[in-house]
């Protein structure tokens, strides 16, 4: 199945769009150095958006609560398929991997949608369910890419992955961790002269804004919100 939502303009059916109010949704961070933060090509792309600023905290707010109630409503339509499968016998000989192709800035520095490479644009949703009867609950560190999914559709099919294939079969990553332990993955919004580009593992994420020709360098291992771009720091040259 394919859900469009959560996607703007977050329009969450009743009795969803109820569930989630306004003053009990948290603002979203919005350190000082916000607009600095922002590349030229997303300050240009937000008007599509119709945020041109000054945003109210409100607005925020509103947009924050709609995004959740959709996300609420997805869930629950996610379990009726799951209570399907369970009352038909169909479970233990079903793969169930859940995914997003993004996520949304909501908010975070003043910026909506996807067009940029901080966290909570492209750290999205990845779970997997094997098929089988015993599954052992585990969170894998490793860096994935939607790239990793039709190898491990593939591979829980029982036929062999193709060479030609860029992604590997997350199955085997969580069996198997430290195989693939600093393993590297790519991402790309946009091209040419509006082109954002990342490379990340488990611990650091790079990425070249070409607009500003900027880069930025983040270590997740004590820096999870991106705050403390090191890209000038002499420790971190190579």
């Amino acid at each position: 199945w394919s859900f469009i939502h959560p996607h703007p303009p977050y329009p969450p059916p009743a009795p969803w769009d109820r569930l989630d109010k306004v003053d009990e949704v948290g603002d979203p961070p919005l350190p000082p150095d916000s607009v600095q933060r922002q590349n030229k090509y997303i300050q240009s792309a937000l008007h599509s958006y119709y945020l041109d600023p000054p945003t109210s905290p409100t607005l925020w707010r509103m947009i924050r609560a709609r995004y959740y109630a959709c996300v609420s409503f997805i869930d629950h339509q996610i379990g009726r398929i799951c209570e399907a499968l369970e009352q038909t016998g169909q479970e233990r000989n079903t793969l169930i991997l859940f995914a997003s192709d993004h996520g949304d800035m909501l908010g975070d520095l003043g910026l909506i949608g996807k067009e940029d490479m901080y966290g909570p644009a492209v750290r999205v949703p990845l779970l997997i369910r094997p098929c089988g009867d015993q599954h052992q609950e585990q969170r894998i560190a490793t860096a994935t890419s939607l790239v990793d999914v039709a190898a491990t559709i593939v591979a829980a099919a029982g036929l062999e992955v193709p060479a030609t294939f860029d992604g590997v079969n997350l199955l085997d990553v969580a069996s198997n961790p430290d195989r693939y332990a600093g393993r590297t993955v790519v991402s790309q919004v946009q091209c040419e002269d509006r082109g954002i580009y990342m490379i990340a593992n488990e611990r650091f994420k790079y990425s070249y804004s070409v607009a500003d020709e900027r880069e930025l360098l983040y270590d997740y291992s004590g820096d999870a919100t991106e705050d403390h771009n090191l890209i000038r720091e002499p420790a971190y040259a190579g």
